[in-house]
């Protein structure tokens, strides 16, 4: 990671309200919108958690997602439930050679953030 990409990270986490809880899941997402590489557009991404919270989730991505990019992820609370929940990526960078993606979930009708919040409570306690 470099030194820009490190002052941007230490710049959310400064800004973070809630607390992050370390835990790896994989889930699938799909980018809706970026304007600076409109073709990525619909695209898949792969989603594999480092950690959650509430509002957020920091991941490794297997494309490299610029800052403002909005995507969807779904994950399965259990195997008939699907959670849905789009968000814009806050701040990118780079570990151990894999992009690594900071997202801020939106609460509005196009994400089930009671279904996010359920599975929070389900994967960590």
């Amino acid at each position: 990671m470099d030194r820009l990409e490190s002052a941007n990270e230490t710049r959310f986490i400064e800004q973070r309200s809630e607390p992050r809880h370390e835990k790896r899941l994989a889930m699938v997402g799909t980018v809706r919108r970026c304007e600076t590489e409109p073709s990525l557009q619909g695209s898949p991404i792969k989603v594999e958690t480092i950690n959650l919270s509430d509002h957020g989730l920091q991941f490794r991505s297997d494309i490299p997602l610029a800052e403002g990019t909005i995507i969807r992820i779904a994950v399965a609370v259990d195997p008939r439930n699907i959670c849905s929940v789009e968000g814009e990526v806050r701040w990118s960078g780079e570990e151990d050679g894999e992009p690594v993606v900071g997202v801020r979930l939106f609460d509005n009708q196009d994400s089930d953030m009671d279904a996010w919040m359920e599975l929070i409570k389900i994967e960590l306690f």
